[in-house]
């Protein structure tokens, strides 16, 4: 599924992307992800587009490999809040031109 890919994707970059707050003994406690599929106007893209919070954050689970840790009590809250998802087509990945993107943002 394409929004697994980007979910790997997006959490590898995120982890990156949030450097100071991944110190070498920090641990993170928690992972939120939050989207607004609410205000998704197209119901097939809201209904595509429903597991991409939970898939995000398993995703982002697994690429903290030894820094995960939920009993944790002074362990971090990392949020991530998706502003925009796209997904490129069939025809598109066909012809080269795909390109999907997820927008968003990081808080520890």
């Amino acid at each position: 599924m394409k929004i697994t890919y980007i979910s790997a994707a997006l959490a590898g970059l995120m982890i990156t992307a949030a450097p100071a707050a991944f110190a070498d003994d920090a641990l993170v406690k928690e992972v939120k992800v939050e989207v607004d599929l609410a205000s998704v106007q197209n119901p097939k893209a809201a209904d595509y587009y429903a597991q991409l919070p939970a898939d995000l954050q398993n995703a982002i689970v697994a690429d903290l490999a030894g820094k995960y840790a939920a009993d944790s009590e002074s362990g971090l809250t990392l949020s991530v809040d998706i502003d925009e998802v796209s997904l490129a087509n069939g025809y598109e990945e066909a012809a080269g031109t795909a390109e999907a993107t997820l927008k968003g943002r990081v808080v520890t």
